[in-house]
């Protein structure tokens, strides 16, 4: 590894020459077994009370990151890193060869402050869908399941306040996820619900999208039709989407602590700017169900923004008294469909999902402030960082589940099968 006489600046910590006998590692792709830290009742062979400084470069921009942290919440860097606790070695660097030094200063920054918007160039309006989606395939290769989910909040935030989608980002989900991926599933659904013709025919769009991303979409079209709620809310409402679009861990839904959502108003702008509030705000129940297909769809990132009224139907939330269930108006000219139960939302439920759990999970919650999270134990010079996945409280794994946990552990790096505790 050659040294480096002049850091770069970004990312976060101090920058420093990085020591010998660099270890050189090439992240590979695709989903884990276990997306999760073992839990404490584990064995665990090395002593990691003491932290020591990990340099990891990306790109020749070096991040100085603590040791006892990536390996808190990175089933990657623990993988890797591993020998070094045992060694007792004061400082190591490793090198992502693929990644983008801007899209893992996020991850940096939100490991290091417990939050994606750290400073004023940051908010719900300036990140672009091209960072969130680029960050999220970051979080399937650094196997970080929190932080995947924290970013799909965010995703999930713009997306319902009206940000227009980049082009490129099919080529992004698909390239850089599985299949069925939330990432994926997100974008068809955006696709299917507020997509236009343009989506899939404007210039230069097509060479981002590939044959199996049109499939999917076409899939999705077919359901929306045969439902006969091709005007319903969508499903990534704040409303409605809860966790949807997360992954679980060991024990499913019962653990995840539901959505973070950031809060932001809608603003004007084209491109990667949201949608005019003026505009949105003239969609109502009496809404003429005789416009144009284009008027009811997003346009694409090609065509400049217009005055017509942004798709968002307005919900309000009213119970049938002959079913006695609960239905939603969608505010377009009155239409009315049942809310879903808890088994019908379970079905097809993605390929994260380990084990089914009865319990749903937590509504949303939005904060008043950007993304709040509790001090992390242990935290210096004010600076918290993100909290674990909750600890799971159902039962007590058994002496067979702990050593299958602790096998799956040293396969961290290749792809694995789900995991199925015998």
């Amino acid at each position: 590894m050659d040294n480096v006489d002049t850091p770069t600046t970004g990312g976060t910590g101090p920058r420093s020459t990085p020591g010998s006998g660099a270890l050189t590692i090439r992240p590979g792709s695709g989903p884990l077994a276990l997306d999760s830290a073992l839990l404490a009742a584990d064995a665990v062979t090395t002593d990691r009370t003491a932290d020591f400084q990990v340099n990891v470069k990306v790109n020749g921009e070096r991040f100085v990151m603590s040791a006892k942290l990536l390996c808190e919440h990175s089933a990657f860097f623990e993988h890797h890193l591993a020998d070094f606790w045992k060694s007792g070695k004061p400082s190591e660097t490793i090198q992502l060869h693929k990644e983008e030094s801007a899209v893992f200063e996020l991850f940096a920054d939100w490991l290091s402050f417990g939050d994606i918007f750290t400073g004023t160039e940051r908010s719900l309006d300036k990140l672009s869908y091209c960072i969130l989606f680029k960050a999220f395939v970051l979080g399937l290769t650094l196997r970080t399941q929190v932080f995947r989910n924290d970013i799909m909040d965010i995703i999930t935030a713009k997306f319902e306040a009206g940000h227009i989608p980049d082009a490129i980002l099919p080529e992004i989900a698909y390239n850089g996820s599985p299949p069925n991926s939330p990432l994926r599933r997100i974008l068809v659904d955006v696709y299917a619900y507020r997509g236009g013709p343009a989506f899939v025919t404007a210039p230069g769009i097509q060479k981002h999208i590939s044959s199996q991303f049109l499939t999917d979409l076409t899939c999705a079209l077919y359901n929306l039709r045969d439902k006969g709620c091709s005007q319903a809310p969508y499903p990534f409402g704040l409303e409605n989407v809860g966790c949807l679009y997360h992954y679980h861990g060991l024990y499913g839904k019962s653990d995840c602590p539901g959505p973070r959502i950031p809060a932001s108003s809608k603003t004007k702008g084209s491109h990667d700017d949201g949608m005019d509030d003026e505009a949105s705000s003239n969609v109502g129940s009496n809404r003429d169900r005789s416009a144009s297909e284009s008027q009811l769809h997003m346009q694409p990132e090609t065509q400049q923004p217009t005055n017509v009224p942004f798709l968002t139907p307005v919900m309000t939330r009213t119970v049938d008294k002959d079913t006695d269930t609960y239905t939603r108006d969608s505010g377009i000219a009155g239409m009315r469909y049942r809310m879903p139960t808890v088994e019908e939302d379970d079905e097809g439920a993605h390929n994260s999902m380990r084990i089914e759990e009865g319990t749903p999970c937590p509504e949303p919650t939005i904060s008043t402030t950007k993304i709040k999270r509790e001090r992390f134990e242990g935290q210096g010079n004010g600076i918290a960082a993100p909290s674990a996945a909750p600890a799971a409280k159902k039962r007590k794994l058994t002496a067979a589940e702990k050593k299958r946990i602790q096998e799956l552990k040293s396969q961290l790096a290749t792809k694995d099968a789900p995991i199925s505790l015998d």
